[in-house]
């Protein structure tokens, strides 16, 4: 008897020192024993639920309503619920999902292992047993992770700007469809998985550039580039001018993640600026240069002649350094009718 109770002592110890809920059932289904994990899961007390049939608890609960619903919000019936199941057929049921839904707040996410104890070679069951698990909080962060995904795919999809990322390895992870569009990216050339070139890439004075000289990769080095301007040839020979910011990316600990880089075509928008500044300098009319032009050209020439003036020169060669400019005026009559 001594050592029955000893059994029970070390029995009762490993049930309450789980994390997990843990509840017995026995032949005729009533609830047998039960952790504090559980009471606690359940927001009931033992006494209330000690020597009840699971099947009295679960109706009890529904007229509350308490009641337990599958992965996909749907309710579960009683013959359905694991531990029921468990104990008709025999049968384990391994992480099963299960949200309990709460009148007075939000569901509580478990998940269930339940199997029947007995049963084999032809003896009747004698119970089941079964593990709770508190999931809630994982299960909201996955929701929520999921949710910032699907956010930021939207908002990449709609971007303007072309995104390209890779991992710290340098392989590129993602082509947004402005990126594509820009590149001229096909399912052939799609470049995830493998690592950036600079094939399509010139510098600024349309030089080719070295491998190591694309954005992403000197952005993996540690540098940052902010308005670099390059071009683009465009595999039907086209040319584009973009500009490229680009930055590595590191986690909370510091541990780099990769790097990404953001493109803006600006071709139309230089071609703006400079159709903006030749209108500016220029009649629109005939194409002539106006005053501004002129007056911008005479400062430079004499700011060009002062400097020459006062620029070191040495004492042999000092005779016939002056300069001089000459404004030479054209008037052109009934230049209106030309």
């Amino acid at each position: 008897e001594r050592e029955a109770l000893e059994v029970q002592t070390r029995y009762a110890t490993i049930m309450e020192s789980l994390v997990d809920g843990i509840m017995m059932v026995d032949a005729d289904g009533v609830i047998v024993a039960v952790n504090n994990a559980l009471v606690e899961l359940f927001n009931a007390s033992k006494t209330w639920i000690l020597g009840r049939r699971l099947e009295e608890v679960l109706a009890i609960g529904r007229e509350q309503g308490w009641y337990p619903i599958d992965s996909e919000g749907n309710e579960v019936s009683v013959d359905e619920y694991p531990v029921l199941r468990s104990l008709a057929t025999g049968e384990r049921s391994f992480g099963y999902v299960n949200g309990i839904n709460r009148p007075d707040g939000p569901v509580v996410w478990m998940r269930i292992n339940s199997q029947g104890i007995g049963g084999e070679d032809g003896r009747p069951r004698i119970g089941a047993v079964a593990s709770f698990s508190d999931i809630t909080e994982a299960r909201n962060a996955g929701r929520a992770l999921r949710e910032e995904q699907q956010f930021l795919s939207v908002l990449l999809d709609n971007l303007e700007e072309g995104i390209v990322a890779c991992d710290e390895d340098g392989e590129v992870t993602l082509v947004n469809p402005a990126a594509q569009r820009l590149f001229g990216f096909s399912d052939e050339t799609d470049p995830t998985g493998k690592r950036p070139i600079s094939v399509w890439l010139r510098g600024r004075d349309g030089s080719p550039l070295a491998p190591e000289e694309n954005p992403l990769l000197r952005a993996l080095a540690g540098e940052r580039l902010r308005e670099s301007e390059l071009v683009l040839v465009a595999g039907s020979g086209s040319r584009k001018l973009i500009k490229v910011n680009a930055q590595a990316l590191f986690d909370d600990g510091g541990q780099k993640l990769g790097a990404v880089a953001a493109i803006h075509d600006v071709t139309e928008q230089k071609r703006n600026e400079e159709r903006l500044a030749d209108l500016a300098l220029h009649d629109p009319l005939t194409g002539v240069a106006n005053r501004t032009l002129l007056a911008d050209r005479l400062g430079k020439a004499v700011g060009d002649l002062t400097s020459d003036a006062t620029a070191e020169v040495p004492p042999d060669r000092a005779e016939g350094t002056g300069g001089s400019i000459a404004v030479f005026l054209l008037d052109l009559d009934d230049f209106k009718e030309i």
